[in-house]
């Protein structure tokens, strides 16, 4: 079975290469329109913004959103007990 770190990983290298690839494409689309780079710097340092105050409490309050999902997080130490290791599968690492 496929740990949510695995699906995680794969979105978030999907909408990077998808976001790297529109900036790219609108960055050339404003430019040949004659749309200042200021500007559309400027357009997408807000919308960075939006997205950052939009995104972050979710990411902040991920173990409730896991909790509402139904997802168990177990709290696995390790044999000397030193650090604590958020784990998404229903067993702790042996």
């Amino acid at each position: 079975m496929l740990r949510m770190g695995g699906i995680t990983l794969f979105f978030t290298l999907l909408t990077t290469i998808v976001g790297a690839a529109s900036v790219v494409g609108y960055t050339g689309w404003y430019y040949i329109r004659g749309i200042s780079q200021l500007w559309f710097t400027i357009g997408i340092t807000i919308s960075y913004i939006v997205l950052y105050i939009t995104l972050v409490p979710a990411f902040i309050n991920v173990e409730n959103i896991y909790r509402d999902l139904g997802i168990q997080l177990e709290r696995c130490s390790d044999p000397e007990g030193s650090s604590d290791i958020g784990n998404v599968s229903h067993r702790c690492p042996a």
